[in-house]
C-alpha cells in the first residue's frame, strides 16, 4: 500500500461522486482525483460523510496495493507551502459530465447547486438520517439541518434566506408545522408565523386544565369554516359540512365585548352582531330558544332581552308575537300604536279601557314614530374575506 501526503485542489464535485482533486507532495504537477472514504458505508444507502478538506489543506491519501485509485485517509488541518503551478481543470478530471446539477442527495434532496458538496451526513440502510448542508451561490442557499425518515418525515431546520423556518413534514406533504423567523417574502410566508396545515383532522384536547386563544395586542381572531361538502363520502348528507359549533355541555357559554372608554375616539364601540349576510339567501333563520321545563319564579327558562337605554325591533315582513300565557307592557311613558289598516281587538272576556278620560275617534290621538338605527359591523353586509 502505498501512503502519500497530498494538497487539497479542487472540491468542485456537481454529481456528489465523492471525490476530490489533490496533488501529491513531491510528484507531479498534475492532479489526481480522490475518493472521499467513511467508516460507516454499508454498501447500500447507509453512509456517514463529510464533504472533503478545504483547498489547500494538507491529507493523508492511500491507494492499496494492485488498486489504481486513490482513497482519502485523514486531513492534518493544516495548510501546504504557496504552490503557483495549478493542475488542469478540475471539471476534466474530477466530473467530465460535469453539468452543476445534483443527482439525488442524502435525504432524497434534489435542486440547482455550486458543485462543491458541502453536506454532512449520516443515513443507515433503510434510509433513516440525519443532513447538514450549507450550499450557497447566487441563485440562492441551502442552509439547513434535517432529520428524515425513508418515507421522507422530517423536521427541518432552515435558515435559507428564502425560507427561514423550523418545518414538521408528514412525508407527504399533506400535515406540516412550519414556524418562521424573518423570510425574505414576508408576504408569502410572514415572519414569526406557526401555521398548522393538514388535509386531515386537526385535534386540540386537553384533559385536566384550560385551553387558551388569545391576541394581546396584534390584528383579529377568526374563526371560519369555508367547507361545502365536496368531500363528502358518497352517501353522505351534507348537513354537517361547513358549521361552526359552539357547545358547553356542564355550564355556560359567554360571548362578551368590553371596550373600554377612549378619550381619543367620538364613542364607544363594543357591539355583538349575529347576521345572515347572503342577500339572496333562501330560509334564512336566527333562532334563540331554550328546551327546559316551564317553571314559574327564579328558576324558569327564560328569554331576556335588556337594555340600558333602548330595544329596536323591525321587520321588512310581519311582526309575530305569540304567548301561552299573559302578555304584559308597561311604559313609564306613553304607548303608540299605529296601523295602515285596521287594529283589531278580540277577547274571550271582557275588553276593559280604563283612564282619567277615554276618547274614541276623536282626533286627539298620537302616531307611533318608531326609530330603529341599521347600524353595520365593521365588515359590512361581506362579512370576514381574508379566506375568500
Amino acid at each position: 500500500m502505498i501512503i502519500r501526503l497530498a494538497e487539497v485542489r479542487e472540491q468542485f464535485d456537481p454529481q456528489r461522486k465523492g471525490n476530490f482533486l489533490a496533488k501529491i507532495s513531491g510528484f507531479a504537477d498534475s492532479n489526481i482525483s480522490v475518493k472521499l472514504t467513511s467508516q460507516y458505508i454499508q454498501g447500500g444507502n447507509a453512509s456517514l460523510k463529510f464533504p472533503p478538506p478545504a483547498k489547500g489543506v494538507q491529507v493523508i491519501i492511500c491507494q492499496p496495493d494492485g488498486c489504481g485509485d486513490w482513497y482519502f485517509m485523514s486531513s492534518t488541518g493544516q495548510k501546504g507551502p504557496p504552490n503557483p503551478k495549478k493542475g488542469s481543470e478540475p471539471s476534466t478530471q474530477s466530473n467530465p459530465e460535469a453539468d452543476n446539477s445534483r443527482h439525488r442527495d442524502a435525504g432524497g434532496n434534489k435542486g440547482p447547486g455550486t458543485g462543491m458538496d458541502t453536506r454532512i451526513g449520516w443515513e443507515n440502510d433503510l434510509g433513516c438520517g440525519f443532513l447538514c448542508t450549507q450550499d450557497r451561490s447566487k441563485k440562492g442557499q441551502n442552509v439547513y439541518t434535517k432529520m428524515y425518515t425513508p418515507q421522507n418525515k422530517h423536521i427541518k431546520l432552515d435558515d435559507s434566506r428564502a425560507i427561514d423556518a423550523v418545518i414538521l413534514n408528514n412525508g407527504s406533504g399533506d400535515a406540516t408545522i412550519r414556524l418562521t423567523a424573518y423570510p425574505a417574502d414576508p408576504v408569502k410566508s410572514p415572519a414569526r408565523m406557526i401555521k398548522i396545515d393538514s388535509v386531515g383532522p386537526q385535534k386540540y384536547i386537553c384533559h385536566e386544565s384550560q385551553t387558551d386563544i388569545v391576541v394581546m395586542d396584534g390584528k383579529e381572531l377568526n374563526v371560519l369554516n369555508h367547507s361545502t361538502g365536496k368531500f363528502a363520502p358518497s352517501g353522505v348528507g351534507k348537513d354537517h359540512f361547513g358549521n361552526v359549533n359552539l357547545q358547553s355541555k356542564y355550564n355556560d357559554i359567554n360571548i362578551f365585548t368590553n371596550q373600554p372608554y377612549l378619550d381619543d375616539r367620538d364613542v364607544t364601540d363594543g357591539r355583538v352582531f349575529i347576521e345572515c349576510l347572503n342577500s339572496d339567501g333562501y330560509e334564512q333563520v336566527i333562532q334563540i330558544q331554550t328546551h327546559g321545563q316551564g317553571v314559574e319564579g327564579e328558576n324558569a327558562c327564560v328569554i331576556r332581552l335588556l337594555s340600558s337605554n333602548k330595544i329596536e325591533i323591525k321587520s321588512t315582513g310581519d311582526l309575530d308575537v305569540e304567548c301561552g300565557g299573559t302578555v304584559n307592557m308597561r311604559a313609564n311613558g306613553d304607548i303608540n300604536f299605529t296601523a295602515g289598516g285596521e287594529i283589531n281587538m278580540q277577547a274571550g272576556g271582557n275588553i276593559n279601557a280604563d283612564g282619567e278620560k277615554v276618547y274614541l275617534n276623536s282626533g286627539q290621538s298620537s302616531p307611533a314614530e318608531p326609530e330603529v338605527g341599521d347600524t353595520e359591523s365593521f365588515y359590512g353586509p361581506d362579512g370576514v374575506t381574508t379566506y375568500k
